[in-house]
């Protein structure tokens, strides 16, 4: 449709707006203008009720289209990809749409055991089995920070023509510092989805897809926000040498690691826990069995007494508040002669060898059961139920973990399938 009265004049652009990220520019320039809207959204650019809660500004800056702004190339060359897209809807729908690109239906997937709990959903969607072949999907780094031999498995799977797709949502900052591990894209991975508001600047649930050739043309909706908020953390990478903005916190982490250490009954979880060779230095895990607590118990008083929310910290004044709540729990708790009947036993074991009866589809009814709000399963729909699973969950029940899934909260029942003969 036209417009029928004058045509809004072009908006003068401020000489400090060309230093702006071309999508934040973009919007800008566009919310400047006076303009007759003929087009999407509904709220015609605040003209509505919501924007007595929030103000005007978010929906002058939310638009429908703008010319030339579908190329993200200057991500892609600041991350090392052949292409880049921006994703609004959190990193799970990049996973969902890399497992869509690379298996067929009734194709079947390689999945690590501490695979999110959103990657199985992605699976029962497309109807694959498990069979812990289509492509091989690994989750690198975890959540505490472990970072799997990404170079050696690439190879691997490529030497048998396999893509690997690589859920690298909280190692979106490793190309940017020394002393980070290396990224998923220079170890070989075919796809890599990064969640870049979880470590980066931008916007909750915006998150990037990168792929490392043109095999894989996925097409992903992008929203003008989410988008200029990726593109401006794009540019605060892209302005900084490689280890500026990270130098004062690999520092502070290292500071609270050699701080924690020295705190009675604490203990940090390191490589040494593992065989793998790296870590995410600025990831920090904290082990309280020598104060004789479960994690679970110790998360809930450092949070209802202290204040503290074990989650990602960002400051010195941070640090300094985790320190003083570790000190009073330790100096509540520890003792050096005290059982520690509260912690975890390491020796249920559960998951070294996984038996699947039906296929996460044939069983899209029954429960998956998770100890923490992580998102790493212990049971997945279709697994067989195994002594092992059960006494780890029951350990966790009873040391105050929250159990999500579970049809039963108290656990004197789990749900389960038939299976068919």
């Amino acid at each position: 449709m036209m417009n029928g009265g004058n045509m809004p004049n072009a908006t003068k652009m401020n000489d400090n707006d060309h230093d702006l990220p071309p999508l934040v520019r973009a919007l800008k320039a566009s919310a400047k203008r006076k303009t007759a809207c003929f087009h999407f959204p509904g709220h015609k650019r605040g003209q509505s009720e919501p924007s007595t809660m929030i103000g005007s500004d978010p929906f002058l800056h939310d638009v429908t289209e703008l010319p030339d702004l579908d190329n993200f190339f200057l991500a892609a060359e600041l991350f090392g990809a052949k292409e880049t897209w921006f994703l609004v809807g959190g990193t799970s729908c990049g996973v969902q749409a890399a497992i869509l690109a690379t298996c067929s239906p009734g194709e079947t997937i390689i999945l690590m055991r501490n695979t999110c709990i959103d990657h199985y959903r992605d699976s029962i969607c497309r109807g694959r089995a498990k069979v812990y072949l289509g492509a091989v999907f690994l989750t690198s780094p975890t959540y505490n920070g472990i970072c799997s031999n990404l170079n050696e498995i690439s190879k691997l799977c490529h030497s048998n023509g396999i893509p690997l797709i690589v859920h690298e949502a909280h190692g979106a900052h490793f190309k940017f510092h020394p002393k980070m591990p290396k990224t998923a894209l220079d170890q070989g991975a075919d796809i890599v989805i990064q969640s870049t508001h979880k470590v980066l600047s931008s916007l909750s649930q915006s998150s990037m897809l990168h792929i490392s050739n043109n095999d894989y043309q996925i097409l992903i909706d992008r929203e003008r926000l989410h988008k200029s908020s990726l593109d401006a953390a794009r540019h605060q990478l892209s302005k900084i040498s490689n280890t500026g903005l990270f130098d004062d916190a690999v520092m502070l982490a290292d500071e609270a690691k050699v701080l924690i250490n020295k705190i009675p009954g604490i203990s940090i979880f390191s490589s040494s826990f593992t065989h793998d060779d790296e870590m995410d230095p600025l990831r920090i895990t904290i082990g309280v069995w020598g104060l004789g607590l479960s994690g679970f118990h110790a998360n809930k008083k450092v949070d209802d007494d202290f204040g503290i929310v074990p989650k990602l910290g960002m400051t010195r004044e941070h640090v300094r508040m985790l320190m003083s709540g570790l000190r009073q729990l330790s100096n509540m708790f520890y003792s050096d002669e005290k059982e520690l009947e509260n912690s975890i036993s390491r020796n249920v074991k559960f998951g070294e060898v996984v038996e699947m009866g039906l296929s996460p589809r044939e069983a899209f009814f029954a429960r998956v059961l998770i100890p923490q709000d992580i998102g790493v399963p212990v049971l997945v729909p279709g697994e067989v139920i195994g002594e092992g699973a059960v006494g780890y969950l029951q350990e966790i029940k009873n040391k105050g973990g929250f159990l999500i899934g579970a049809a039963d909260p108290l656990l004197s029942t789990i749900l389960v399938c038939k299976k068919k003969y």
